[in-house]
């Protein structure tokens, strides 16, 4: 929650084991806010990883991913602003340091756990605006002013036959591969991540 007369960031974390023995979800967030002169924009990173796989290999998967966002944000991003660089020509933009962190926890989850795989939904806040990364089913929402938005796209396997048109919302519902993403870290070695920003109220 972005509170404009003051400048600051409110979140809260948690996470339901829900049906299952373990918990392969992992939940990460890094706040930097600060009352210094220059009055930088706070910064927020707030990474939700869903792990899939089994035998331990969703919970290793969704925790690597999440580590190396939040250290590619640390290093690229918030440090930066943290040391007062300028930014040059050759500096990523956010969005870019996002989809690159991404890439790299795909590869990482490639080589580093076998068969284990997961989604990845980030959210960077910075100022009154919202960079949003996303792969896998593990929705963004954006509430304001009363009403719920979704603002991310599941990429599972029924949606795409859905935006197609072959395949109704009734049959996506009870098809026997609902729950079947069609794009997720660590399911092959090249990764498309949808990207977009917002402004915040």
């Amino acid at each position: 929650q972005f509170e404009t007369s003051t400048r600051r960031l409110r979140f809260g974390i948690t996470s339901n084991v829900g049906g299952r023995q373990n918990n392969e979800d992992t939940a990460f967030a890094i706040l930097m806010s600060a009352e210094v002169t220059g009055n930088p924009p706070p910064l927020g990173v707030f990474i939700v990883a869903d792990g899939m796989g089994g035998h331990q290999h969703g919970e290793v998967a969704s925790s690597i991913t999440a580590r190396t966002i939040a250290q590619s944000t640390l290093q690229e991003i918030m440090i930066p602003q943290l040391e007062e660089r300028e930014m040059s020509a050759d500096q990523k933009t956010i969005p870019e340091v996002l989809s690159d962190a991404m890439s790299i926890a795909n590869s990482m989850v490639q080589s580093q756990v076998p068969g284990g795989g997961t989604t990845a939904t980030c959210v960077m806040i910075r100022g009154d605006l919202a960079y949003i990364a996303h792969v896998g089913d593990s929705r963004a929402y954006l509430f304001s002013e009363g009403s719920l938005e979704t603002i991310t796209r599941d990429h599972l396997l029924v949606r795409r036959l859905q935006e197609l048109g072959n395949l109704s919302s009734e049959e996506a519902d009870s098809h026997p591969q609902r729950n079947v993403l069609y794009r997720a870290i660590g399911q092959s070695e090249s990764l498309e991540v949808d990207a977009s920003t917002r402004r915040l109220q």
